[in-house]
């Protein structure tokens, strides 16, 4: 059974990740603003690709996702709306995904 479920789950992440892929690079990249600017900094420290972290102005929260050479950051509005102490702890915490 558990075989079965790692299989399962593997074969599902390898069929999905390219169009997951395809999908989230249509996205507009997060622009940089100065309230922005520790998040993109903290990317250029850990190597995180500034134009992966993406706006996606329904989404309701922030998110890390992708594959290996292909991680994205997901970030919608409601994040936006935020102070922006609360904007770099919750990307602080989607970039520890990454790390």
């Amino acid at each position: 059974f558990i075989l079965t479920t790692l299989v399962s789950v593997g074969l599902f992440v390898l069929a999905n990740g390219p169009l997951s892929h395809q999908y989230l690079k249509d996205f507009e990249p997060l622009n940089k603003t100065p309230a922005l600017s520790p998040i993109f900094n903290l990317a250029t420290e850990l190597g995180f690709p500034h134009e992966n972290i993406k706006h996606f102005p329904k989404f309701p929260s922030a998110a890390f996702t992708g594959l290996p050479s292909a991680e994205y950051i997901v970030v919608g509005d409601s994040v936006l709306d935020e102070s922006p102490e609360t904007i770099a702890s919750i990307l602080a915490h989607e970039f520890g995904h990454f790390y």
